[in-house]
């Protein structure tokens, strides 16, 4: 998310911009008369058409978004979902067949960038569409939470509740790339968190650096993601 923040600055330059454009012509104008040169003032709309939103809720979609929406759905938001969740199967946090067109929050974004926010069964999932390539960027269930909890009262289980091959595999599927063992960094939930029998997996980057990591991915004890986010892969 932090990434797309570089929307901020060419935006505002673009305002400044137009704040200038607009106001060129009525010093032209001005100089026309002053001059004695007859010319027609400029047109300026008088209500000119205000930009997209950055930020746009379901309930706020207009009849044309919403068929531009259905129409990037249909053809590439839900193939591409499906191919993740057949990396990811059994171990998907709820029901793959719980994503349609109806359980889309909000999009995120404009032009060639847009971020699609689902709720599926207490479960946000986010489909980053950039340039025309799409791929689930997010995934974040409610036991999630625990990860900002530290542990207490609980004996310590530090076993994997799946196998590394298992995790080097679906990383691999998904992100089209085979890791060096040594990049793939596999640390139990159980010492710095209130999850107790889970996982965390570090793919690629600098260990100390999280914005650098590839896939960040983090398992419950039942073997379900819990967490997923995509980096630049």
């Amino acid at each position: 998310m932090r990434t797309h923040l570089r929307w901020v600055l060419p935006l505002a330059l673009m305002a400044s911009l137009a704040f200038l454009v607009l106001r060129s012509p009525t010093r032209t104008s001005l100089h026309q008369v002053s001059s004695g040169v007859d010319h027609d003032p400029p047109t300026i709309p008088a209500n000119p058409a205000p930009p997209e939103a950055i930020i746009r809720k379901r309930a706020g979609l207009t009849a044309a978004q919403l068929a531009s929406y259905r129409e990037a759905f249909t053809n590439r938001l839900y193939p591409a979902f499906d191919s993740w969740a057949k990396v990811y199967s059994g171990h998907i946090p709820f029901n793959p067949q719980l994503l349609t067109v109806d359980a889309l929050v909000g999009e995120l974004g404009r032009g060639n960038y847009c971020m699609y926010t689902f709720m599926l069964d207490g479960v946000t999932l986010s489909i980053e569409d950039v340039k025309g390539v799409v791929h689930v960027s997010y995934l974040s269930s409610p036991e999630a939470k625990k990860l900002a909890v530290l542990p207490r009262g609980v004996p310590p289980n530090p076993e994997l509740p799946l196998p590394r091959s298992e995790i080097e595999r679906m990383a691999s599927l998904d992100s089209g790339s085979r890791f060096p063992t040594a990049d793939i960094r596999l640390i139990p939930t159980t010492f710095s968190s209130a999850m107790n029998g889970g996982v965390q997996v570090q793919i690629g980057g600098d260990p100390n650096n999280a914005a650098s990591w590839k896939l960040t991915l983090v398992f419950g004890p039942d073997g379900k993601l819990t967490y997923y986010c995509r980096g630049h892969l």
